[in-house]
């Protein structure tokens, strides 16, 4: 890696280059290392530059440059009081000194029992060749312990218990967590008795305080006023343990989306920062001089650090700003919301981010725009509508056009019918992309305006496809959302079904049998009657066999992708319905072993088709679905949607519950009336309506009021369009009160384990009232708190008429400041618990779920701190159980590992940020039927990237 010296004098040189592009990109790197150092030396190119797109680059960068220079001198550094190290001889407690011996003694006797199982399992004439020789443990004699102890008070030579690679010499205790009068030890005895344990060394290499992290944990946790990195960090240089800094270096490797080293509030890191910004400026910038390489995290992990740290910080540092503006105006995507978080509380975010907008890079003035829509300054509107007169680019002017409409600008000028012809027309001009041949732009369904019902132009709908595919993204941008918006909906739904049809049958089409067969011979005379046939005929036999073998192969290919047109998925997100989200579904079910990347387009298509049906399967996936990949990707974009709406992802999941086309009467206040959610059929010159029955189950009445078992067939009197579309509309309503049922299940199952919380008037308007939903709400017994959740709840049950009843049968009135929960059996007394039980069986109340009756769980005190159970481990059972059990249960099969295999078993609490993870001796894919015992249960949190950390 470069040292900060060897980077400027690289970026010099690129300075002079012939190539305009690397002079821009040597001014940003200069920028970005010296700040305003490098300002004389951007001027100087700015005289000598004739390009006109790398003058504008370097105009902008010398706008940053002085902006900068104006907020550092705004933005004076806090002042940091010193850091007071107690250092020299004190007395340990006498419970702390006990508590450590016995641990000792415990652990020896561990290792001992441990030592002689494995050694009796070795002396055995039939072992394993590849068994070596347990290691012998040895006890920690009274005297030497007493050596330790006089180290740790300081008033001793020091004491290193060694631990050889082959030879543990003594049995040291795992964690000191339970010792007593811990919360006495000062943190400078502390880091000696690690030292003296072998957890805390120095090498030169980032891992040196990585062993000592949890006990460094433990006893901060005791502590009643916390220290922080700074204070930390001062006491390990003044021992001599570390040099100064040490801990910011380690830091910066180890907490990142891998590890979580000293994961602490924010006032207990920023400082140690404040005064070490020469490793955020390094780190941001990407340059290492720390000589431990990217095998110890990569430089992208220390700068994603590095922009959470800033962000901590009361102000940005002044000498780490320009580093922090290149990348969140920069052209690369990464660690940019990252950056423009850390820019929070920085006065000239507005100015800087309205220049970006000039740059003569695209990706700049997309960024910039971007910028100034989250922002949310009115200000910018103007300045922004000026740019978009200018502006060239089609996807900067999606980027400007968006922040303009997100600030509460009028868009309107520029997405009138007759510009959108012209603009259509001037595209049309030019070439189309090679490789998009296949579109099918001749035959593409008619779309009419939205206010008039008028044809849209031909010209302008392929324009929108072909565009779209010119961009490559399967997403919507700001001018295609609202052009579609300018349309009817069902001509905009029917246009997104046929280019989804016809980018599934592209991607999916095989050849047919014919020519397969036809290809297989010829491939197979040709290597039958070749030079080397030898092996060929001696391996297969029979030339009849190797045909059949090349068919098996050849059959299963595709015979094309459509992967460089996924462009045109923009417009399904734009105006796809709930077909179109079943026909995405399915593909992504059924393809997503062959087409990953295709599969991975569809769903980012998926997160933006405004149905609620979209959100559920997206939902549905990224809980529940078995390739990884395709769950995580899932994960992301829920999140992402959720971020769009400002809700939580449960609030997600509440507000786009599908209601199947059911619908509640509703009174003037906009509150449902008493009675059961309907769906009515029309054929025409008659109409059905269909309720639900006590069961969930389609009740079909006529007219006049008698029920019949089925929609019929079409009279004569009857509109044949319409009954054709009262039937789909039927089956589709069956399809979704399923789906409903099954989804709304699991989650309240969740929402009694994790606990959640809803305020009532969110969970009446979302849960409640919903016309299947709300069905479900009734099989469930709920807890209603007032303003002090420390109080008793109040158990009430919601009846079909809106009403609400306790357990006396009393009518219960919820308030519209209370909260709500899942009631279970923890949360009540067993006399209550067992009236409830005896009210759900007089009213014959379906289970949704076991509420009542589970004997309640009592964590020992002794688990309390501790990451897994073993109560269920050696429990005995098969494979196939196993999995049958977990899956009813909504546990998903863990990560397939190399061979095939795989030991666990998930669930999720995303609201949580964990899972459940069940770990057991092990099945392989394909499964068979094998004995199979429980390892342990035990929590893991669950990250962005996907990896897990146990969880206490």
């Amino acid at each position: 890696s470069l040292d900060v010296e060897g980077a400027v004098r690289a970026f010099d040189a690129l300075l002079q280059s012939k190539t305009s592009s690397e002079r821009g990109f040597a001014a940003e790197g200069l920028a970005s290392l010296q700040g305003g150092d490098a300002k004389e030396k951007i001027r100087q190119a700015l005289k000598a530059e004739s390009a006109p797109r790398t003058r504008e680059t370097l105009k902008a960068i010398l706008q940053q440059l002085e902006a900068s220079a104006d907020a550092g001198a705004r933005n004076a550094r806090v002042e940091l009081p010193p850091v007071e190290c107690e250092i020299g001889e004190h007395p340990l407690p006498t419970a702390f000194i006990e508590s450590a011996w016995k641990a000792f003694e415990a652990q020896f006797e561990k290792e001992w029992n441990s030592y002689e199982k494995q050694i009796a399992e070795y002396e055995k004439p039939d072992r394993p060749a590849w068994f070596s020789k347990p290691s012998k443990p040895e006890p920690l004699q009274r005297e030497r312990f007493e050596e330790l102890i006089r180290f740790v008070e300081g008033r001793g030579d020091e004491v290193r218990l060694e631990t050889g690679s082959r030879v543990r010499h003594f049995a040291i205790p795992q964690t000191w967590a339970e010792w007593d009068e811990l919360a006495s030890v000062r943190l400078d005895q502390a880091l000696r008795c690690l030292k003296a344990l072998g957890r805390l060394f120095s090498t030169g290499q980032p891992y040196q305080i990585y062993q000592a992290a949890h006990w460094i944990e433990s006893h901060r946790n005791a502590q009643s006023q916390p220290y922080g990195l700074r204070e930390l960090d001062a006491t390990i240089a003044a021992l001599g343990y570390m040099p100064n800094r040490s801990i910011g270096d380690d830091y910066m490797v180890y907490n990142s989306r891998w590890h979580r080293l000293f994961d602490w509030e924010s006032d207990a890191v920023w400082p140690l920062f404040q005064e070490r910004s020469e490793l955020l400026s390094r780190a941001i910038s990407g340059i290492s001089d720390t000589g431990v390489g990217s095998y110890w995290g990569g430089l992208g992990d220390r700068r994603t650090t590095a922009l959470r740290i800033v962000g901590m910080m009361p102000s940005c540092p002044p000498d780490v700003e320009a580093a922090v503006w290149g990348i969140a105006l920069g052209e690369g995507k990464s660690d940019r919301a990252d950056a423009r978080k850390a820019l929070a509380h920085t006065p000239d975010r507005l100015a800087r981010s309205l220049a970006a907008i000039s740059d003569g890079r695209q990706a700049v003035r997309i960024a910039g725009a971007d910028f100034l829509a989250e922002i949310g300054d009115p200000a910018a509107i103007e300045p922004l509508k000026k740019a978009l007169v200018k502006e060239k680019q089609e996807l900067v002017k999606g980027s400007l056009l968006q922040a303009i409409e997100h600030l509460g600008g009028d868009v309107d000028e520029f997405l009138g019918k007759r510009k959108q012809l012209n603009d259509a027309k001037k595209g049309l001009a030019k070439k189309p992309l090679k490789g998009m041949e296949w579109v099918p732009l001749d035959h593409l369904p008619r779309v009419r305006w939205l206010d008039d019902d008028k044809p849209v132009a031909d010209e302008i709908v392929r324009w929108w496809v072909i565009q779209s595919i010119q961009f490559k993204l399967p997403t919507p941008g700001a001018i295609l959302k609202r052009s579609l918006k300018m349309c009817r909906k069902d001509d905009v739904a029917a246009l997104a079904k046929y280019l989804l049809n016809a980018f599934i049958a592209r991607d999916t089409a095989t050849p047919s049998r014919e020519d397969v067969i036809a290809e297989a011979t010829s491939t197979a005379n040709a290597v039958w009657n070749g030079p080397h046939n030898q092996w060929v005929i001696k391996f297969y036999g029979t030339i009849e066999q190797l045909i059949e073998m090349n068919v098996e192969q050849m059959c299963s290919g595709f015979l094309h992708s459509a992967n460089d047109q996924k462009g045109m998925l923009a417009i399904v997100a734009g105006g796809g319905d709930l077909e179109t989200v079943k026909l995405i579904e399915r593909y992504i079910r059924t393809y997503h072993g062959y087409r990953l990347a295709q599969s991975k387009a569809l769903l980012e298509t998926l997160a933006w088709i405004e149905h609620s049906s979209a959100v559920q399967v997206l939902l549905s996936i990224a809980n529940r679905f078995r390739t990884k990949g395709i769950r995580k990707r899932a994960d992301e974009l829920v999140k992402e949607l959720a971020e769009r709406q400002g809700w939580t992802m449960d609030q997600l999941a509440d507000r786009t519950i599908p209601d199947g086309g059911f619908a509640r009467e509703k009174d003037q206040a906009g509150r449902p009336i008493g009675k059961r959610a309907e769906l009515s059929v029309d054929y025409g010159s008659r109409k059905f309506t269909v309720i639900l029955d006590d069961d969930l189950e389609p009740v079909i009445t006529r007219d006049d009021g008698k029920s019949v078992k089925s929609l019929p067939a079409a009279a004569k009197d009857d509109d044949p369009e319409l009954v054709k579309s009262a039937k789909k509309e039927f089956s589709d309503a069956k399809k979704t009160v399923k789906e409903v049922i099954k989804s709304q299940a699991e989650r309240l199952y969740e929402a009694a384990c994790t606990q959640r919380v809803w305020n009532a008037e969110e969970w009446r308007t979302y849960l409640a009232e919903h016309p299947i939903a709300g069905a479900l709400c009734r099989r469930v017994v709920w807890a209603a708190y007032g303003s002090d959740e420390s109080e008793r709840p109040t158990l009430f049950r919601p009846l079909e008429d809106g009403s609400f009843t306790d357990v006396n049968d009393d009518e219960f009135v919820l308030a519209d400041e209370a909260s709500v929960r899942v009631a279970h059996s923890s949360l009540i007394e067993p006399a209550v618990e067992q009236a409830w039980k005896q009210h759900l069986e007089d009213y014959e109340v379906p289970k949704l779920f076991l509420q009542f009756g589970r004997p309640t769980y009592r964590l020992p005190k002794e688990l309390e701190k501790a990451d897994s159970s073993t109560d269920f481990q050696g429990h005995m059972l098969t494979t196939y159980k196993l999995r049958s059990r977990a899956g009813k249960l909504g546990w998903t099969r863990g990560e397939t590992l190399d061979g095939g295999g795989f030991s666990t078993y998930h669930k999720p609490f995303r609201s949580l940020g964990i899972e459940a993870v069940l770990d057991f001796t092990g099945s392989y894919v394909p499964e068979e039927d094998l004995p199979a015992a429980i390892r342990d249960l035990h929590f893991a949190q669950l990250r962005p990237q996907g990896q897990e950390f146990a969880y206490s």
